[in-house]
């Protein structure tokens, strides 16, 4: 079983695939040559501030802690609000020779999701071998899935065109992000590829052994990912059950068996997960939790144009090739991205989607329909067909690395703002540890303190995803309005005129979602964007603005009492960005003593 992962693989073959990981990886590669002088060793990759949140748990867990509270200093040891063990089985060599604290983070991630990337890239080549052992095919098919999957982002080609829409994104290739999505769809298409031998050991007179071998193996790596993410076990969990009924829509009898074995194994080994999450997400922290993981309750269908497009195309396949031994194979994959997109029309409850669709369906659905499509030139015109494929391959490459040329120039300037920040991290990492108070917005500066030093950090936008009280929140809150130049005086008055305006703030979000979670509306509707004017928030905004304003008289009660606060979260740093937070004004705290500069960068220690 062991050979199907290190089978024969043509050199032409491995070296596209080669090829297209150095394209997905080519923007970190290239930054420091492009920073020159002014590169000081930050190199990471800009997904909005999600990377940086991926690092700060992997900085954590090279420390030793638990993942509760990533960010703070209190609530690490709580249990993980992902559920996840990722990062410990990533980084269990480091644990396992202690070199925790010699380990750089930026550098281990960059590095093992090039091997993961790669290793993707091989299972996918090797999932469409099996089908059609056919390497052209194989190949185009995973270098279109791999690096041209933006094409179908807004429908096809041609609708790209007659809307005006520009064909060449400058959106990064979502493989360059660590440490998700390859973690998830490494152990994913290993399944596919061990479910789709079983099948077929299971119909053949293979010997008994060998099926369990297969079956055994994928359900080891269905169990895995109870371990490394939600929606990868969900979304295997829906593969296996479409495959099930697969096989008995098209009486593969003898490929139940395998299906049953492999569920059967995987949901045991996953089992301690799965009341771990049932126990946690049925407690009162978990139900504050879902309201931030934009979990909500709806029957709603999700409208999903690629999954009818490639429905409705199987059916013509089915109609047209129907004599396709992988055709009950095919079905399951199609049927698969309908189950998981809309399991909410049963149960009720309606998850972040889109981790199903970009992680899962977009991939599948690009693999299926190239076999498909490859399928069905006839015989006569094998060479057209072989033409067809090799401009998928050519496309797919120029399109991935066009894309990410454009996409590049489109954080650079963030790239290189964190390098101005490199001297301030020194500074911190020759003093003794202490929490820093600073830039409280989606900007993802503030979290290099939390990757690159031992520190701390009060607020992240990305905390209400773990566990941090609302009283914490609030409190935040209310000393950020105080060190605003502009709310300090009458918070409730400088919310009201915010509120109403086309631009948002981190005040302004943070306050909606406080708001959104106490009035108890969807959050959804903070997300849609400025003004926030729905007719729900307004009918609460009132009385939440009054008791706002009266914790913050209370809160600001004494000229040290916002001082007091950040004494008990153990601030002991402040870290002023006056280039981002111009609004912010530090010098109330007043016994501050600056202690590092770098450009507009200012590193304040509080007594």
């Amino acid at each position: 079983m062991i050979r199907i992962f290190f089978a024969h693989i043509p050199w032409r073959v491995l070296g596209l695939l080669v090829v297209l990981v150095l394209l997905i990886e080519g923007p970190l590669i290239v930054f420091p040559f492009y920073a020159g002088e002014q590169y000081r060793g930050i190199n990471i990759a800009h997904y909005g501030n999600d990377e940086h949140y991926y690092l700060t748990r992997a900085k954590e867990v090279l420390e030793g802690h638990g993942l509760g509270a990533p960010h703070l200093k209190e609530g690490k040891e709580k249990p993980d609000p992902f559920q996840t063990n990722i990062e410990q089985i990533l980084l269990f060599p480091s644990a396992l020779f202690g070199l925790g604290d010699n380990v750089n983070p930026v550098t281990v991630y960059n590095i093992l999701n090039s091997i993961g990337v790669l290793a993707l890239l091989l299972l996918m080549y090797f999932f469409l071998y099996g089908f059609s052992r056919d390497p052209l095919l194989s190949v185009s098919a995973t270098l279109f899935a791999g690096g041209a999957y933006m094409l179908i982002e807004y429908g096809t080609i041609i609708g790209a065109f007659l809307s005006g829409r520009e064909l060449i994104h400058s959106h990064f290739n979502l493989l360059g992000r660590s440490i998700y999505p390859y973690t998830i769809l490494v152990p994913f298409f290993g399944l596919l590829v061990l479910s789709y031998r079983a099948s077929l050991a299971s119909l053949s007179a293979a010997p008994t052994r060998t099926l369990c071998a297969y079956a055994l193996t994928a359900g080891a790596l269905f169990g895995l990912l109870f371990y490394i993410a939600f929606y990868g076990w969900t979304f295997s969990l829906a593969f296996l059950g479409s495959l099930f009924l697969s096989a008995l829509i098209f009486r593969k009898w003898h490929a139940i068996p395998a299906v049953l074995c492999i569920g059967i194994t995987g949901l045991l080994i996953g089992a301690p997960k799965l009341y771990g999450l049932f126990s946690f997400y049925t407690s009162e922290m978990g139900e504050q939790l879902t309201y931030f993981f934009h979990t909500y309750r709806s029957h709603d269908l999700i409208l999903s144009k690629t999954g009818i497009a490639l429905s409705l195309f199987f059916a013509l396949y089915l109609y047209l090739r129907r004599d396709d031994r992988n055709n009950f194979f095919l079905f399951a994959l199609v049927l698969t991205g309908w189950v998981a997109l809309e399991q909410q029309v049963i149960t009720g409850v309606t998850v972040e989607y889109g981790h199903f669709y970009w992680y899962f369906i977009v991939p599948n659905s690009i693999l299926v329909g190239t076999y498909m499509a490859a399928n069905l030139f006839p015989p006569k015109w094998n060479v057209l067909r072989n033409l067809f494929l090799c401009c998928v391959v050519v496309v797919s490459l120029l399109y991935a690395a066009a894309s990410q040329y454009r996409s590049f120039f489109t954080t650079v300037e963030w790239k290189m703002r964190e390098q101005d920040f490199a001297p301030i991290l020194q500074a911190l990492n020759e003093r003794p540890y202490g929490v820093v108070l600073g830039d409280p917005g989606g900007a993802a500066y503030p979290l290099l303190v939390t990757i690159l030093t031992d520190n701390d950090i009060v607020w992240t936008p990305g905390m209400v995803t773990s566990l941090v009280s609302m009283e914490y929140y609030e409190n935040v809150l209310l000393t950020y309005l105080y060190l605003h130049k502009d709310a300090r005086q009458d918070p409730a008055a400088y919310l009201s005129g915010a509120l109403a305006s086309t631009t948002s703030s981190f005040i302004t979000d943070m306050y909606g979602e406080l708001e959104g979670y106490k009035s108890g509306i969807s959050l959804r509707k903070y997300r849609a964007g400025m003004p926030y004017d729905d007719p729900d928030m307004l009918a609460a905004r009132p009385a939440f603005l009054e008791e706002l304003g009266e914790k913050y008289r209370v809160f600001t009660s004494s000229p040290l009492a916002v001082s007091s606060f950040l004494k008990e979260q153990g601030v002991r740093y402040v870290l002023h960005d006056t280039r981002e937070r111009p609004e912010l004004d530090f010098s109330v705290l007043r016994t501050l003593t600056i202690i590092a500069t770098s450009t507009d960068i200012k590193l304040y220690e509080l007594p």
